[in-house]
């Protein structure tokens, strides 16, 4: 597991998993970390009518206070099963069966996934997403390569100044 600093980007943007949400922010806990923080959303977020739930894991922007929450990651579920090519999850919210489709890296899908196990989808709509990650002791396996991957899309986008 990566260190909390490993886990920072280059800039201020940071991963965080949304504790609980709201029409206007929510409270977050930065990946690596223990406490929660309140958050904001920022002005596009809101334009765009992205809505965000406890079961998301979003880019925070912590050079503002109160943090901004800049950008929807993906969605974080539990497995109840994964039975012929199907995977049911509990989303918190919702329970959702979708086609098993697994984007982890290789040699990561040797490990099978079994009830109970922790994911982050990313797709939309969420009936066509795909696993990229497992989740270990309530954290992501692998954030620094995810936020390296999120900044260079949202670079792209422009939508970090």
């Amino acid at each position: 597991m990566q260190t909390t600093n490993e886990v920072k980007g280059t800039t201020s943007q940071r991963l965080a998993y949304v504790v609980d949400a709201h029409n206007l922010g929510c409270l977050v806990r930065i990946a690596g970390e223990s406490s929660t923080r309140r958050a904001e959303y920022s002005e596009a977020i809101q334009q765009h009518g992205v809505v965000i739930r406890s079961c998301h894991l979003v880019i925070v922007d912590e050079s503002v206070s109160p943090l901004q929450v800049i950008w929807r990651l993906g969605t974080i579920g539990t497995v109840l099963t994964l039975d012929a090519g199907m995977l049911t999850l509990d989303l918190g919210y919702r329970r959702i069966t979708i086609p098993f489709q697994d984007q982890r890296q290789p040699e990561e899908r040797a490990r099978q996934l079994v009830g109970g196990d922790r994911v982050l989808l990313r797709g939309s709509p969420l009936e066509q997403a795909v696993v990229i990650d497992v989740l270990s002791a309530g954290e992501l396996s692998h954030p620094g390569r995810l936020l390296a991957a999120a900044l260079d899309v949202i670079a792209k986008r422009n939508v970090i100044q």
